[in-house]
């Protein structure tokens, strides 16, 4: 999510800082209205790419940028494709089912190594760090996918969430929460934002939201300005800075790696991207003969 399109929203002026989930890497392109119905029009024997409408024909280079051979890429095969914008060697499409899956993620494309490592949250298992932001719409629809795959890491990492500090009160908003214990609610809070446009501006509106979902509002209310809560929002500011981020929703590993949806092309690709760059740090730490 980019500054500049949160200040658009809010009638702000826009501001160079977080950027967001973009439409703009390798073969996602989107089409005009007429090339859209090309591209379902060859989906028996072309490509349809869950990100973007990506349409092979036949023994010619799409739109896209996708080459298929003389007979095209036939539905439900599997098939490495390349093309000056298009899928690059080391990915393989899968086609029929409207997904595109990594092989091998790229550094400078579906992540970013740092060449300042970033500060470690563990000191004996693997950091992994989820960026975001309450007021981020993609953020919000990342949410199920990444607790769902962060529930099933192993053991040797450590996954939590940074709230990433902008100029409202939501990251104190969540940090009070996790002092609590009530991280539980981040679910509830993201519906109120998106969905049922519940407003969040002042301190006071939060606390009668919390109370309705059962905590108490002088307990809220006395987190919310604690010593530990302030220390807990430095600490997100550090993590954010000391990753270079430019964007929510975003991923660190490692202290050394960081990727997101922008990068790796989709939320699903962002996850695969990540789950590689933990067997990186996985092997790197282990040395070179392991």
């Amino acid at each position: 999510m980019k500054k500049a399109e949160t200040e658009e929203r809010s009638g702000r002026r826009p501001r160079a800082g977080w950027g967001g989930e973009t439409l703009g890497v390798g073969a996602r392109r989107s089409l005009s209205a007429a090339g859209r119905r090309r591209a379902l029009a060859y989906g028996s024997t072309g490509l349809l790419a869950a990100a973007g409408f990506i349409a092979v024909q036949p023994g010619k280079l799409s739109a896209g940028g996708v080459a298929a051979g003389a007979n095209g890429i036939a539905a439900g095969a599997n098939g490495i494709a390349a093309g000056a914008n298009g899928i690059t060697p080391g990915t393989r499409a899968i086609v029929g089912s409207a997904e595109v899956r990594l092989v091998s993620a790229r550094e400078g494309a579906e992540y970013r190594l740092l060449r300042v490592p970033a500060p470690h949250e563990s000191t004996d298992r693997i950091d992994v760090l989820g960026f975001f932001w309450f007021g981020c719409p993609h953020c919000h629809t990342l949410e199920p996918a990444l607790k769902s795959w962060a529930a099933k890491l192993p053991p040797d990492t450590a996954f939590r969430k940074v709230h990433v500090p902008w100029r409202d009160q939501l990251q104190q908003f969540y940090y009070t929460l996790e002092a609590l214990g009530k991280t539980t609610l981040t679910d509830k809070v993201f519906v109120a934002i998106h969905q049922e446009k519940v407003s969040f501006q002042t301190v006071q509106q939060m606390a009668e939201w919390i109370g309705r979902q059962g905590v108490a509002e002088k307990a809220f209310m006395e987190a919310f300005e604690s010593f530990g809560v302030r220390t807990r929002m430095r600490r997100a500011a550090q993590l954010a800075e000391g990753y270079r981020l430019e964007g929510v929703p975003a991923i660190g590993v490692g202290g050394r790696f960081l990727t997101a949806p922008s990068m790796a092309g989709s939320n699903a690709q962002a996850l695969e991207v990540a789950d590689q760059l933990i067997e990186m740090e996985r092997r790197a730490r282990r040395g070179p003969k392991s």
